[in-house]
């Protein structure tokens, strides 16, 4: 039955609403310079790193909808990363969680500010659930970089560790009413 797999277990045990500060830091300046981006995009993992320094700490909101279609093996995520009211970037991903119980196709649509549209992503984006069902190792690019994400249930909420060559960002994911 799919709902004792893996993947199944971990994305029910995270189905609903979440929230934390977000923190991003550059931790390789060189190789933030030397990775091939453009400039708006330069523009924007700045500003993820300088403007908490300026007005404080960014704050990530993101959802997990195992409930709707889960058992088919389709769970929807958001996310959205704002300031002051302002959403600087928002994602909606759609997760097909594999028949083995591990693997994670991820197609993502996402928009960064300023940007009137979604980009949409496929195929590179993939996660792998661990057989213990509370840790996802996620694989993706990311402003010319890859980026591995981790993310392991962690009494109760959901800790965060996201890394490139060149940056770090580390949150707590807490439910939201």
């Amino acid at each position: 039955m799919p709902g004792n797999l893996p993947s199944h277990a971990y994305f029910r045990a995270n189905h609903g609403r979440w929230e934390s500060p977000f923190r991003f830091v550059l931790t390789d300046w060189a190789a933030f310079w030397w990775t091939p981006m453009g400039f708006l995009d330069r523009l924007r993992v700045l500003s993820m790193a300088w403007l908490p320094k300026l007005l404080g700490p960014l704050h990530i909101e993101t959802s997990v909808d195992y409930e709707s279609r889960g058992e088919l093996g389709v769970v929807i995520h958001t996310t959205r990363l704002k300031k002051a009211g302002l959403t600087l970037y928002d994602a909606i991903e759609t997760f097909t969680l594999d028949d083995n119980g591990k693997d994670v196709a991820i197609v993502r649509e996402q928009r960064f500010s300023p940007a009137l549209s979604y980009d949409r992503e496929v195929g590179e984006r993939r996660a792998e659930v661990e057989p213990s069902a509370t840790r996802a190792v996620y694989e993706f690019p990311f402003m010319g970089a890859r980026m591995r994400q981790v993310g392991a249930i962690d009494g109760h909420g959901v800790r965060l560790v996201q890394e490139t060559a060149w940056s770090r960002a580390e949150f707590f994911l807490h439910r939201r009413p």
